[in-house]
Order: C-alpha cells, then sequence, then structure tokens
C-alpha cells in the first residue's frame, strides 16, 4: 500500500495526534493468506514504515495473576514468565525436521493422539462446570492450526447442555 504524498512529507505520519496501538506482537500475527513466515514478519507493524515514528510502553504487571490468591498465584506467575520467556525467544530450543522447537514444561501436555481422550482429561465434566469461570480460565488445549481449534471447540459444545444457537452480526 503506497501512502499518499501528503502523508508521506510529514515528520509524523500522525500529524502529532496521539495514537494507541495495542496487542502483544509475540502472540498475534497479521493474517497473509496463504503467506509464508517471511511474508507473515514482513506485515507486522514492527516491519512497517510507521514502526520508526512509535514509542514503545510495556506493562509492568500480570493483571489476570494479580487477581489470584494463595498458592495457586505463584503457580500462575511461574506459568506467565514461562509464557513469556517463550514469547522473548528465551526458552531454549532444537531443531527437528527444519523446525526450531521448544520443549514444554512438564504436565503441560497430554500424551494421546485421540482428540475425545485429550478434550476428556481437559474438560472433564464439562457439562456440569461450564458456568464455573475458574474451572474455564485454568484450561486450554493448544493446537498449531485453526482447523483444529474449530473440531476442538464444536465438541466441546456438543457436550454442552440446552440448546444452541448461532447470533450472527452485520456492520458497515
Amino acid at each position: 500500500m503506497r501512502l499518499p504524498w501528503r502523508l508521506s512529507m510529514l515528520d509524523s505520519p500522525f500529524e502529532r495526534v496521539p495514537v494507541v496501538f495495542g496487542g502483544d506482537f509475540r502472540q498475534i500475527l497479521p493474517v497473509v493468506p496463504r503467506g509464508n513466515r517471511a511474508q507473515i514478519v514482513n506485515a507486522s507493524l514492527k516491519c512497517s514504515r510507521l514502526w520508526k515514528h512509535m514509542e514503545v510502553h510495556k506493562l509492568t504487571k500480570n493483571m489476570p495473576v494479580m487477581g489470584v490468591e494463595g498458592g495457586d498465584k505463584d503457580e500462575q506467575l511461574r506459568f506467565a514468565d514461562y509464557l513469556l520467556s517463550v514469547g522473548d525467544g528465551r526458552e531454549p530450543t532444537f531443531m527437528h525436521h527444519d523446525l526450531d522447537l521448544i520443549s514444554l514444561q512438564e504436565g503441560m501436555c497430554v500424551r494421546t493422539r485421540d482428540v475425545g481422550e485429550l478434550i476428556s482429561f481437559t474438560f472433564h465434566d464439562v457439562a456440569r462446570h461450564f458456568k464455573d469461570v475458574e474451572f474455564l480460565r485454568s484450561r486450554a488445549i493448544l493446537t498449531p492450526l485453526n482447523k483444529y481449534v474449530d473440531e476442538i471447540n464444536a465438541r466441546v459444545v456438543e457436550q454442552l447442555p440446552g440448546d444452541i444457537f448461532t447470533f450472527y452480526s452485520a456492520g458497515n
């Protein structure tokens, strides 16, 4: 995309108007249909001509963990630190089939190839606990591809009581 001539001639592309961009650059990459890794990274905000005009501010407190009490707080802080070390590239890596991989911490993996078994292990008795925010917040299944996310979500939703409704939105 080419910037308009007027915009490219300014000292500041935002005409000195504060603009806030939010997000975690380690987790949220732009969508480039059928793009390879280099094309996706190149489309990110950090690779934009605008990046040199931005001032980066980092959050210093993990707010979701701050509301947790007791021993769970220490465990969640350790896990949050581990996720940050993965995102910052500080976790040790190893090569496997031309992929740079990390080892996950003990207890983070369930050794099964059966999706139903994985769902049962992670969301045991979800039909009884689906309104319990703490139950849901403390569980996650991570997968590298959206097609697996859709399959897992559909199978978990099938276990929930009541009717299923789909609500559509329409925007401008």
